[in-house]
């Protein structure tokens, strides 16, 4: 029986989870740049978000955005210059013959180069330097007799559509790698990678190569993973772009949202820099996101040397429809930002300042009575799972009582044993999920519920820690 009882319990686990179409998901939204003191903040933010089943996580949260732009130099510390200099270190240390330190060399400078795209696409000297290296560290892997390192290598080159390596470059054996690599992939399937930008003017650029100005392009490419740039008002934006065989793939670049749309491994959000009205960028970026989706809008701002956290909760951000909105003053970080966390998700406005509210004034709402429907579960819970214990004692005993010799009546009491158990596990577990939910853990929660047999019964205990 206690094995059913884990196994149910496992079939729960697995079946009760937050359908990702529908998560509730939090972004962050500045005019201008975004506080240094943001940082620190929105750590203390997603942890009670996570409590909270809000899904706030920047690699989750970006996962989510179709096709989701990217800062074009993810090292503001890397300069073109700096870059230059470490891909002409390590193509002189092929030129030197050293073609294992060669390839130590050029593979940490095109490592680089990749990872800001945006340097490469701006500066003529950059893209030839990177060239030259790509063809350096092919024709050092070919010297090392790492046959498959120079075709990879010399493959990423002849899809980035660069120039045909010729003698003028590294003399006959960059010439010959080449040839031998592109014969190899006249016969290999291509896909159509076509770009639509918003913005008349924008620049596009496939693996650092100019594909010209004009904000459309449309190319037959091998089937790997692109890296385009898109130059448009002075700002750049990356998208990693996966091409497949035999068919097309489409990027359409709505700019109007990208330009303010910050995609990166800090944070994601939204950075107005003109004078664009947050529900405009809302709406777009609701519609990336799916509309199934409910928005929570954080920002965080210094006013007269005080640091405040506001938060709004969009039921639907597409339609502008506002839940709850507030903001708090940070004083005590992890006590406040629960405040307004509890506050957004349903919870009292002690503490909070209210700057919009649905359902009207929640000043006389208590986290006792948010809590009400776990103090239910749990009795239904004790209630269900003490008469499964007895069910079970109670099965397959003499209904004669104890006098009688003879008797063959039983009772059959397994099914509704079962069923007991089964309706008392499950209400103790959303007890406790409904309990954690309102009430700020100490700790991560946790749960535990036991039944033991014992001589004429058994014993249920359901304990926890929150």
């Amino acid at each position: 029986m206690l094995r059913w009882i884990g196994s149910t319990l496992a079939l729960f686990a697995l079946v009760w989870q937050p359908d990702p179409a529908r998560a509730d998901v939090a972004i962050e939204m500045y005019r201008g740049a975004r506080p240094k003191e943001a940082a620190a903040l929105m750590r203390i933010v997603r942890e009670e978000l996570r409590v909270a089943d809000v899904t706030a996580e920047p690699d989750v949260v970006a996962g989510w955005i179709s096709h989701a732009p990217r800062p074009a130099i993810s090292d503001p510390s890397v300069t073109s210059a700096a870059l230059v200099d470490e891909m002409e270190r390590g193509i002189k240390t092929y030129l030197h013959a050293d073609y294992r330190g060669a390839i130590v060399a050029l593979q940490a400078a095109l490592t680089r180069a990749r990872a800001n795209p945006g340097l490469v696409v701006s500066d003529d000297r950059t893209n030839a330097a990177m060239t030259r290296a790509m063809v350096a560290l092919a024709l050092s892997h070919a010297r090392e007799g790492a046959k498959d390192g120079a075709t990879e290598i010399m493959t990423e080159y002849i899809r980035s559509l660069r120039e045909p390596v010729t003698r003028k470059v590294f003399g006959p054996p960059g010439e010959e790698l080449y040839d031998q690599v592109r014969k190899l992939l006249e016969a290999k399937p291509r896909g159509k990678l076509v770009v639509n930008v918003s913005e008349p003017d924008a620049q596009i650029s496939v693996n650092e190569h100019g594909v010209g100005r004009g904000a459309t392009f449309s190319g037959d490419l091998l089937p790997a993973r692109y890296r385009v740039v898109v130059r448009a008002r002075g700002l750049m934006r990356r998208y990693d772009v996966d091409v497949t065989s035999e068919r097309a793939t489409t990027l359409d670049i709505d700019w109007s949202l990208d330009a303010a749309l910050h995609v990166s491994d800090a944070w994601v959000g939204i950075a107005i820099a003109d004078g664009g009205s947050d529900a405009h960028y809302l709406r777009l970026l609701a519609r990336r996101l799916g509309r199934e989706r409910r928005l929570l809008v954080l920002g965080a701002r210094v006013e007269e040397g005080r640091l405040i956290l506001s938060g709004t909760f969009y039921t639907d951000a597409a339609a502008a429809v506002i839940e709850r909105s507030g903001e708090v003053q940070i004083v005590r970080p992890a006590d406040d930002v629960h405040r307004l966390v509890l506050f957004l998700r349903g919870g009292p406005s002690r503490g909070v300042v209210v700057l919009a509210d649905r359902h009207g004034a929640v000043a006389s709402r208590t986290p006792g009575r948010r809590t009400w429907p776990a103090y239910v579960g749990g009795v239904l819970a004790a209630g269900a799972l003490g008469a499964g214990g007895y069910l079970f004692y109670l099965d397959d005993r003499s209904k004669c009582g104890g006098a009688a010799v003879d008797c063959r009546e039983v009772y059959e009491t397994t099914n509704g044993a079962i069923l007991s158990t089964s309706i008392g596990a499950l209400a103790a577990i959303g007890a406790v999920i409904w309990y954690a939910g309102h009430r700020r853990p100490k700790r991560r929660p946790a749960a535990a519920i036991r039944y033991a047999p014992a001589a004429g019964g058994g014993m249920v205990t359901v304990g926890g820690a929150f």
